[in-house]
């Protein structure tokens, strides 16, 4: 955040998106978490997206019959998915779906299972997060971004109110574009 001004000690970071991606990048904020403790009083993460955080364009109401391109062991949310709390989607998808069916590492699932297993990641992540670490979603669209005059980026939503932040993250992916 070199040659931004910071406001009171604390952090804003906006994360416009909200689907895997941006998982991706809320995991990377969490785990840097214990060093921004060091330098700012708090860090406020701002999530930005009109759907259900995790979810992404792998809408959990799907029919069953519509399936992912890729196998479910090659998938997962977090970058070290080897912990007890870190399932990869094949891990996941054995514990939660086992009675239902066989599911093998190179099964093609519902893509509706993946939009479940983003949703339980976000939550997992959420938990995990520190104290000094605040969250908030907001269930909107961003409309435009707009540097401001304090160095910082100005996020506007759809109902007119903004978000400064010292740094946005951009993981809008599969938009759509108006």
């Amino acid at each position: 955040m070199k040659g931004r001004v910071i406001m009171n000690n604390e952090l804003n970071i906006c994360i416009v998106g909200m689907g895997s991606r941006g998982l991706t990048v809320l995991e990377q904020i969490i785990h840097q978490a214990p060093r921004y403790k060091t330098q700012f009083a708090a860090v406020f993460v701002h999530m930005v997206d009109p759907g259900k955080p995790g979810v992404g364009i792998h809408d959990t109401d799907q029919p069953e019959y519509f399936l992912l391109n890729t196998i479910c062991s090659q998938l997962t949310a977090f970058s070290e998915p080897s912990s007890k709390e870190h399932l990869c989607f094949y891990q996941w998808s054995k514990q939660r779906y086992q009675s239902v069916r066989t599911i093998d590492p190179g099964d093609f699932l519902p893509r509706r299972w993946l939009g479940e297993y983003l949703s339980w990641s976000y939550e997992m992540l959420c938990q995990q997060a520190p104290d000094h670490l605040r969250m908030k979603h907001y269930q909107t669209e961003a409309v435009d971004i707009q540097s401001s005059r304090c160095g910082r980026e100005r996020v506007i939503l759809q109902d007119h109110t903004s978000i400064l932040a010292e740094g946005v993250f951009l993981t809008t992916g599969h938009a759509n574009i108006k």
